[in-house]
């Protein structure tokens, strides 16, 4: 029985920060994130990983 618990609380957990993280990422494509800081964030292959990895539907590939 905790064992569903915990599993129940990860997955919960999970899908919560999963909609901060993309919350976060339409405030920051809002505020010109993605578009003002393409060559810091994007076209460094760690930066530019977790900001694909952070905002996969709205940063995408950080195309412009």
């Amino acid at each position: 029985m905790l064992f569903y618990v915990l599993i129940a609380f990860i997955a919960l957990n999970a899908f919560t920060q999963e909609g901060v993280m993309a919350q976060k990422c339409e405030d920051m494509m809002l505020n010109g994130f993605c578009a003002n800081n393409y060559a810091k964030y994007c076209a460094d292959d760690i930066l530019g990983e977790q900001v694909r990895r952070m905002c996969p539907k709205t940063c995408g590939s950080c195309s412009q």
